[in-house]
């Protein structure tokens, strides 16, 4: 849609508005509590950034006209993200109408203290767009999870859990059963969440 509005001429694209619609319920009344007829509504505020973010970078990508960012910006630092996922201006809404309009000046001041402690960027426009060319050089940092020899009991619940056979039993020289991690370990730390309470044997290591 955003590339047919660019090929109609459109001067810029303004990326997200709320999303949705959502739902919320009154536990008390049972009654749906956002505002449209069928009991949804549209989702905004500060739950909504990282989405809003990752939509203005792939709009950001891909077309050759000016995103404007929104949806969720509370801070200068959402701010500055907008700007490196490619924003060439940002617009806030929900941040003024819960805090009033000093957000702005909170915003602003926040900038220049960005642009002082980064003297790489001599303005803000040398902040936009950074974030296009280093999505390729990111890599995957999930804590992955260690064994504590001395906790495993052997149970092997963690084994079972493992949807990518990551895990496995090894006799230890006293015969007793030790969990092992392969390394196709994807580190989705499962086995962190399965390993029962009284052993706490695997931790996500940092």
């Amino acid at each position: 849609m955003a590339q047919q509005a660019e090929e109609l001429g459109a001067n810029a694209i303004v990326c997200t508005n709320s999303i949705g619609p959502g739902m919320l319920i009154d536990t008390k009344t049972a009654k749906p509590k956002l505002g449209i007829k069928s009991g949804g509504g549209g989702v905004t505020g500060k739950a909504i950034f990282p989405i809003a973010l990752w939509c203005v970078h792939q709009l950001s990508e891909t077309l050759g006209i000016p995103v404007v960012g929104c949806g969720g910006i509370f801070t200068a630092d959402d701010v500055i993200q907008m700007l490196m996922a490619g924003a060439s201006a940002v617009q806030l809404y929900t941040a003024p109408a819960l805090k009033g309009p000093t957000v702005f000046r909170r915003v602003t001041a926040g900038l220049q203290r960005f642009l002082a402690e980064n003297p790489k960027y001599a303005s803000v426009k040398d902040i936009i767009g950074v974030t296009l060319n280093k999505t390729g050089d990111h890599q995957f940092s999930s804590p992955r999870p260690v064994v504590i020899e001395e906790r495993c009991a052997g149970c092997g619940i963690c084994v079972q859990c493992c949807a990518f056979d990551a895990l496995s039993m090894v006799r230890r020289a006293d015969e007793k059963p030790l969990a092992v991690i392969a390394d196709n370990c994807i580190s989705c730390n499962a086995c962190v969440g399965v390993c029962p309470p009284k052993f706490d044997a695997i931790k996500a290591s940092f």
